[in-house]
């Protein structure tokens, strides 16, 4: 069949599904076009996941105005790369630039969702989606709010996490790459986004604070910053090393003490490999996906702040051993999102 399939990554989780995807249909046949934003390690993963892939934009930032001017250039550019191609269906994780592109081109786009939170992404993708594919922790109405259409949404008894770590194996290469060696407690940490639309009007976390505590316990810290200035924040504390590159995490989360991520992805990919996983998320709203992982027996836990999390910090610093668990039996029976996006690429007779 003629024409090619999309997809765009904005963000490192975006990088890993964006992977999953890839070698799922390439088996298929198809001919698969790869873009992505450069932020954060995003292009990192895609070269350690050998996907081809084009840079296309940069990150907007914190500034309203930087963020709009950031859409508006990547759209541009979006459309000079892709203008002259026969693009049968465009498959993203709520990629405003990419989806307003695709529904100006008349390609039909195939959107995934599970942060029915981030509003502003929200209302700008899934009205202009053709489907609309989420987690079944995700309260339909949540979406239907955003504008989705009610009949365009396929849900899955799963989370996104379950297409790249249900099958992984860790391996130890990874502690040398970071100078680490086996048997040397540390945790992974990173911070919030704090640049993030939906919470822009919080302040940030006293994240030092929680580096320095972590270190006087005798653990090192393997911090993932996600700007700037949480990197020079941190470089020059004792005990912290911040990794150079795009390593293999899901490795790194495996053999350590305790992840804590200011997001959702690091603490559901961390409890699904067993990890005692701390997410600190200061919104007063449900992380219905983490809700959906915990109510399973995953060793997930939420907290607003630092501060509200300190004790069980402590708890598990002193026995990590005793909060961990095998999740093997529980992760088989959680369902990936790859299942109903080839059934939407049928739908849309991109699968013969």
């Amino acid at each position: 069949m003629r024409g090619s399939i999309w997809l765009d990554a904005l963000t490192p989780k975006q990088a890993r599904l964006c992977s999953s995807i890839y070698r799922d249909l390439e088996v298929e046949g198809l001919d698969l076009i790869v873009t992505a934003r450069d932020y954060a390690e995003t292009l990192q993963i895609l070269e350690l996941e050998g996907i081809p892939y084009r840079s296309v934009g940069k990150y907007g930032g914190a500034n309203k105005i930087e963020k709009l001017v950031a859409y508006a250039t990547r759209a541009q550019k979006l459309v000079d790369e892709l203008h002259n191609k026969e693009i049968r269906a465009l498959i993203s994780l709520s990629s405003p630039s990419a989806i307003r592109v695709a529904f100006g081109l008349g390609i039909p786009s195939i959107t995934l969702n599970d942060t029915p939170h981030a509003f502003h992404v929200g209302r700008l993708t899934l009205p202009l989606s053709t489907k609309v594919i989420a987690p079944i922790a995700v309260p339909k109405k949540e979406l239907v709010k955003l504008g989705a259409e009610e009949n365009r949404i396929l849900q899955y008894d799963g989370v996104d996490e379950v297409a790249w770590v249900k099958f992984h194996e860790p391996n130890q290469q990874v502690l040398k790459e970071i100078g680490l060696e086996e048997g040397e407690p540390f945790i992974v940490f990173r911070p919030p986004e704090e640049k993030a639309a939906y919470l822009s009007s919080l302040r940030s976390m006293n994240l030092v604070n929680l580096m320095k505590f972590v270190v006087s316990k005798g653990v090192k810290v393997v911090l993932f910053p996600r700007y700037f200035d949480q990197r020079k924040a941190a470089e020059r504390l004792e005990g912290v090393i911040i990794p150079k590159r795009a390593l293999d995490t899901l490795s790194l989360y495996s053999y350590s003490s305790l992840i804590i991520t200011g997001g959702g992805t690091m603490a559901r990919e961390g409890s699904m490999l067993g990890v005692p996983s701390i997410s600190l998320f200061p919104l007063d709203y449900p992380l219905y996906v983490n809700d959906y992982l915990e109510k399973k027996g995953f060793p997930i836990y939420r907290f607003r702040s630092y501060e509200e999390a300190l004790p069980l910090i402590s708890e598990i610093l002193e026995s990590p051993e005793s909060y961990r668990i095998n999740t093997k039996p529980l992760l088989a029976e959680l369902k990936s999102p790859l299942a109903p996006i080839k059934y939407s690429l049928e739908e849309l007779d991109c699968i013969c």
